[in-house]
């Protein structure tokens, strides 16, 4: 099997996973490249933890549309992702 890509991925947890997606829905063919399995790294430890709301303004605005983009999980990717699932 010979494929080409035009970006690598280097991690599959929760940051690599989302710049996979991210990349992908923009065309790019993207490769992900994860020494386990998915998310059995940091972000398996978190406890898949949203936090919100942060003292910098920037970073309480970057949560909160990761957390809506989370919700509607399902209408940008097609998957189920219920919480607590």
């Amino acid at each position: 099997m010979n494929t080409t890509f035009d970006i690598i991925v280097i991690g599959g947890g929760v940051i690599g996973a989302s710049i996979f997606h991210h990349l992908a829905q923009q065309g790019y063919q993207v490769g992900l490249i994860e020494k386990k399995t998915i998310a059995s790294g940091c972000t398996a430890w978190s406890g898949g933890i949203v936090r919100c709301f942060h003292l910098d303004s920037v970073i309480t605005e970057r949560a909160l549309y990761s957390w809506e983009y989370y919700l509607t999980f399902e209408k940008h990717t097609g998957i189920n992702c219920e919480i607590g699932k």
